[in-house]
């Protein structure tokens, strides 16, 4: 495993931000993949669409493309000793993704620090409606509004 997380970070992944994404299945849909083990191999591909196309949203590049590598956990908590049948998929994601000609994109390119002004500025992706414009705050009443987006340990945001 040693070898194989350095064989990742020298060289498969690219030298931009990564997020760990876990994706569990609800308990009624594990049997189906106990007893047909190609379906684990198809939530799979489907999670990576999946979160392909949520990057694509929240960045607003249709063509990007997002690098991620899945990797596949079936058994339960070992903490517990159990060997409970529990699949579920461990995603390393880029946080944005590449574009057809190479350049890096992210959401956070909408924003913008302006240190003399002691300002951050965030601009809208759409152009029409009530979410349009620009927004120009106080750096860390803009911060204490992300904060509020991260989950509390151990809560649960996936279902």
């Amino acid at each position: 495993m040693a070898i194989w997380t350095q064989w990742l970070d020298t060289t498969l992944l690219a030298p931009v931000p990564h997020r760990q994404v876990v994706l569990t299945m609800p308990k009624r849909l594990r049997a189906y993949s106990l007893y047909r083990r190609c379906l684990l191999g198809e939530i799979a591909r489907v999670a990576a669409r999946t979160v392909t196309t949520a990057i694509r949203a929240l960045t607003g590049e249709r063509e990007l493309a997002v690098g991620i590598v899945a990797c596949l956990q079936t058994h339960g908590s070992v903490a517990r000793k159990r060997a409970n049948w529990h699949p579920h998929l461990h995603l390393l994601v880029t946080v944005g993704g590449f574009r057809p000609d190479g350049t890096y994109p992210v959401a956070l390119e909408r924003l913008t620090d302006d240190r003399s002004a002691k300002a951050v500025a965030y601009r809208s992706d759409t152009f029409n409606g009530p979410t349009a414009g620009t927004e120009t705050g106080d750096p860390l009443e803009c911060l204490a509004r992300v904060l509020l987006h991260i989950p509390d340990t151990g809560h649960v945001t996936t279902r």
